[in-house]
């Protein structure tokens, strides 16, 4: 009867560990503490499968700062008409968009590089559209002032001071390149 109990708290707190109800660490300490420090094969396919979507959360990250020189050379070094490069540059900025989803169920830690990726390739896509669009200069002024505000705006709601402060020096830039 002991051992039945048992082995119905060891699957419950394995449930737990699976879909993040309690903090990792906890559930390993109840584990060790219920099973006595010895590890049990579901313990390794839960390891084997973190380990399995760190490294392809990994792998996402550091695809999608490859996105960031594709976008240059599209916009560039190509002869692309402008609904090709901003169908181009759209799915980019969709790509980085998605990549930090799965980052930030996976790995918080690391959705840093496809949040800078999709802000910056945003930031071409629609400095691109409305330069080639526009003839006035003040449009391409304002688009960069929006992507600024709404930088800030990110920076504001997630904490991130970085894209607090460069929207603050875009922003600044911005003005005296208006002014002179």
């Amino acid at each position: 009867m002991k051992e039945n109990r048992i082995e119905t708290i060891v699957n419950e707190i394995h449930y737990w560990k699976e879909h993040r109800l309690l903090p990792v660490e906890y559930c390993d300490f109840l584990l060790a503490l219920y099973t006595q420090g010895q590890k049990d094969s579901s313990d390794r396919d839960v390891e084997f499968n973190n380990s399995k979507r760190n490294s392809l959360t990994l792998m996402f990250s550091t695809l999608t700062l490859i996105l960031l020189p594709l976008s240059f050379l599209v916009i560039y070094f190509t002869e692309m008409n402008l609904i090709l490069q901003t169908g181009l540059l759209s799915t980019f900025v969709l790509t980085a968009f998605l990549a930090l989803r799965q980052v930030i169920g996976a790995n918080p830690g690391l959705y840093h590089f496809p949040l800078i990726t999709g802000l910056l390739v945003g930031l071409l896509l629609f400095l691109n559209l409305v330069s080639s669009l526009s003839i006035n200069s003040q449009w391409i002024y304002g688009m960069a002032s929006i992507h600024c505000l709404l930088w800030m705006g990110i920076g504001v709601r997630w904490r991130i001071h970085y894209l607090m402060i460069s929207s603050v020096i875009g922003i600044l830039f911005l003005f005296l390149a208006a002014v002179l």
